[in-house]
């Protein structure tokens, strides 16, 4: 890998560690499935999307059950408030699991970069990360 291969890198992964370390993976497994020796700069930029779906989903895929709730109900929604969030979740969680797990649950998805919370107090919505 070149210095500025590795500096797209870098620049794609925003600070993401995982999203560095993914995008190398793909572009090496990609580099080697087509017999190459090198990674050229298209395999690498390629990678890049693949290696945040790869990541998505398998964040995605370690959510609990009720996680799993509020997330398909925030990507049900463009924007959906905090009010209107727990009372759907509510209504389609046999367990409903306090307010303040929810807000926990809200951040770990945030953190792991599933949704996105804009706004703050009241005026504060959820919405997925495409």
């Amino acid at each position: 890998m070149t210095t500025e291969q590795l500096e797209f890198i870098s620049e794609a992964a925003a600070g993401d560690a995982r999203v560095g370390i993914e995008t190398l993976r793909v572009a090496a497994r990609r580099a080697t499935q087509r017999g190459l020796n090198s990674v050229p700069d298209e395999v690498i930029e390629g990678a890049v999307p693949k290696a945040k779906s790869e990541i998505r989903q398998r964040n995605v895929e370690t959510l609990t059950d009720e996680q799993q709730i509020l997330y398909d109900i925030i990507t049900e929604h463009e924007e959906i408030a905090p009010s209107d969030l727990y009372a759907k979740y509510r209504g389609q969680s046999s367990d409903p699991k306090t307010d303040r797990t929810v807000r926990n649950y809200l951040q770990k998805m945030e953190r792991y970069n599933l949704i996105r919370a804009k706004g703050h107090n009241r005026g504060r919505t959820y919405c997925s990360v495409a």
